[in-house]
């Protein structure tokens, strides 16, 4: 039960590291949802830069490994440690949809033509997803670790190999 519970915080913290960076910079929060991967939030970027949309995907991964450094530092809880960093790392993965992949969009489109920037992102993207696929399969055949890590990545692949969406 204490597992989830660290979960739950790990997840919360970082979906409030992203608000947090919203709020400072004045970006409205237009949607908020829950999933079973955790909280997905959708902000109004149309006013900002790609450098202050980059840094509210970066908060997130941050808030996580802020908290995970000030876990460890008071509980000496390597579980609740790990889940914060592990979800902090999973998400700063440049796969679409991640806040790595939402921070390597904003920086191709602040460096390159919307449709090279489209395309440099997607194989990006898929070139992620099967890396973390991977990883997941060997950890799996090597440890026998729970199929939760094998859904999540195989819903990610199956997310990447859908139609494309327009540039």
């Amino acid at each position: 039960m204490n597992e989830l519970l660290y979960l739950i915080v790990a997840l919360a913290i970082h979906e409030l590291g992203h608000l947090a960076a919203a709020k400072l910079f004045g970006i409205p929060l237009v949607r908020f949802r829950l999933n079973p991967a955790g909280g997905v939030m959708t902000f109004d970027f149309s006013r900002t830069s790609y450098l202050r949309e980059a840094a509210v995907h970066l908060s997130g991964p941050f808030a996580g490994l802020l908290s995970a450094a000030v876990g460890w530092i008071f509980l000496r809880n390597f579980f609740s440690t790990g889940i914060s960093v592990t979800l902090a790392a999973v998400n700063l993965l440049p796969i679409r949809g991640l806040d790595g992949g939402g921070v390597l969009r904003c920086l191709l489109n602040r460096f390159c033509l919307p449709d090279p920037a489209w395309r440099i992102g997607r194989i990006c993207s898929i070139s992620g997803v099967l890396l973390l696929w991977t990883a997941v399969l060997w950890i799996q055949l090597r440890v026998r670790a729970n199929l939760e890590l094998m859904v999540f990545a195989a819903a990610l692949l199956l997310k990447e190999t859908k139609t494309p969406e327009d540039p």
